[in-house]
């Protein structure tokens, strides 16, 4: 939950699905892995990703549903 107040750019769009959205990509992509190469990779091809498009799939249902 912290990385919802210290990602960049977290104010904008506050309290909104695109900040949830915003925050699972930013620490897939910059937080989440032991080295760039790694984390790089992941949020391409591997686990990172599928997180990324699981989280954009239900950020917009639930911004639809509201």
């Amino acid at each position: 939950m912290d990385v919802l107040r210290r990602q960049p750019g977290n104010e904008y769009g506050k309290n909104t699905w695109w900040q949830a959205f915003n925050a699972v990509t930013y620490m897939s992509d910059h937080m989440v892995g032991k080295t760039d190469d790694s984390r790089m990779y992941s949020a391409w091809f591997g686990s990172n990703m599928s997180r990324k498009n699981k989280a954009l799939e239900l950020a917009v249902e639930y911004a639809e549903a509201a």
